[in-house]
């Protein structure tokens, strides 16, 4: 426990799927936002292949700059 384990103030939340579903990606994130709202903010990422989405990045096999990496979903979350 304490603040030494990633959940303190500071601490970085990362959350990753290898989906394509908006459902298991940014809806999974929304839903921890509305109901933490108030205690994380979200880092904005951003990779040289992929694109962005509302609150993450995602890399899917089929767009140009991806080279058939993917699929892989990311958003991070940084506690307040």
């Amino acid at each position: 426990g304490g603040d030494d384990d990633g959940k303190g103030e500071g601490g970085i939340i990362v959350y990753s799927t290898c989906s394509i579903d908006p459902f298991e990606n940014d809806a999974v994130v929304e839903k921890v936002l509305s109901k933490r709202k108030d205690s994380v903010d979200i880092i904005k990422l951003h990779y040289p292949i992929g694109e962005p989405t509302k609150y993450g990045w995602i890399i899917l096999p089929d767009h140009p700059s991806c080279e058939g990496l993917g699929p892989l979903y990311i958003s991070a979350m940084q506690k307040k």
